[in-house]
């Protein structure tokens, strides 16, 4: 399979795109990240998957797993990719019960399972960190994490993380931004949704 050019395939997209932005946070940003629209398109999934099941080739793995929702399909296609390898792979995502990451509808981890943690974008890795508990707990062995794009420098202790792709995407205050004062138009992107 030929190299992807991995910052390409998520600009062609518009997963990654360049201008002014107001994030969630309320920070400002000139460049955005929305990994699930690279993810709309199956071979650009396919393409990101075996990128990570690739970075951890040299090791045997029993399950993939992700937190939901954002991680879901990046689980499914790196599971894929293993399965070439190791056919009796298992893929399951781990998902909010009561504001706490869990297993349902029949996954359960066993003891001296090999597991990899993949995840679309870690920044601070606190979903990471939720679903590593959850691997320690049903004491199974996490082998990695594994994710598209490193965009902090969350540290796993010693479960290594590997990534497609390492961005150092700054943001600023709307007092220091330097887009607000070129006058550059601002877009509101990442809002969440107001609960009910």
């Amino acid at each position: 399979m030929e190299e992807l050019d991995y910052e390409e395939l998520l600009e062609e997209c518009g997963a990654l795109s360049n201008g002014h932005f107001r994030l969630s946070s309320g920070r400002h940003s000139d460049r955005y990240l929305q990994c699930q629209k690279a993810f709309q398109y199956p071979a650009r999934a396919e393409g990101l998957g075996q990128g990570v099941a690739d970075l951890f080739a040299d090791e045997h793995i029993d399950v993939v797993i992700g937190p939901a929702m954002g991680a879901v399909a990046l689980a499914m296609e790196t599971g894929r990719a293993v399965a070439k390898r190791n056919p009796e792979v298992r893929v399951f995502f781990a998902e909010r019960d009561g504001g706490r990451f869990t297993l349902r509808r029949g996954m359960d981890l066993w003891e001296g399972a090999r597991i990899l943690v993949v995840e679309d974008v870690i920044t601070t890795g606190g979903s990471v960190f939720e679903v590593l508990y959850l691997v320690e707990s049903a004491k199974a062995v996490p082998i990695g994490v594994g994710c598209v794009v490193l965009r902090g420098r969350a540290n796993f202790g010693a479960t290594p993380t590997r990534s497609l792709l390492q961005l150092d995407l700054p943001t600023y205050s709307g007092d220091n931004c330097p887009m607000c004062k070129d006058g550059t138009p601002l877009v509101r992107v990442g809002q969440k949704r107001p609960q009910r």
